[in-house]
C-alpha cells in the first residue's frame, strides 16, 4: 500500500496532495493507494471532498487530533508516525509544501528509511 499525506488547513484541503496521488498512482502497480488527511478537523475535510473520494484511491483516513492543529512539526511527526506503524504503507508520499520540509526530515530519522526531496518526476524501469 502506498499512503499519500494530504495537508489541509481551516477546514479547507491543500491543492498540493493531488500532484502526490498522481505520482503514488504511477508507483503503485497494482498496489491500493491511500490517502491520510491531517488536523483537528480532517473528517470533516475528507467528508466534504468529494474530490479525493474520486481520485481513484482505495481509501482516505483521517489522523484527527487537536495536538495537530495549530500546526506543529512535532504534531504532524508523531501523528504521522503513528499512522504509519497502523497502516504498514510500503511508500509514503507526501506533497511538496513548506509544512512538510519542515517535518518530513524529523519523520524520516524516527522511522529510518529513506527520504527523496525535490522529487519532480518518476521513471519505472522493467517495473521496478
Amino acid at each position: 500500500m502506498i499512503l499519500v499525506v494530504a495537508e489541509q488547513r481551516g477546514g479547507t484541503l491543500n491543492r498540493t496532495p493531488w500532484e502526490a496521488i498522481a505520482a503514488a498512482q504511477q508507483l503503485a502497480a497494482g498496489q491500493p493507494v491511500v490517502v491520510a488527511v491531517l488536523g483537528a478537523n480532517a473528517q470533516a475535510v475528507a467528508a466534504v471532498s468529494s474530490a479525493l473520494a474520486e481520485a481513484a484511491v482505495q481509501e482516505v483516513v483521517t489522523l484527527e487530533s487537536p495536538a495537530l492543529e495549530p500546526y506543529t512539526p512535532d504534531g504532524y511527526t508523531a501523528g504521522l508516525q503513528a499512522a504509519i506503524a497502523q497502516l504498514s504503507p510500503e511508500v509514503v508520499v507526501l506533497p511538496h509544501t513548506y509544512q512538510t520540509r519542515d517535518f518530513a526530515p524529523r519523520l524520516a530519522a524516527r522511522l529510518d528509511p529513506s527520504i527523496a526531496t525535490d522529487v519532480t518526476g518518476i521513471k519505472l524501469v522493467d517495473g521496478t
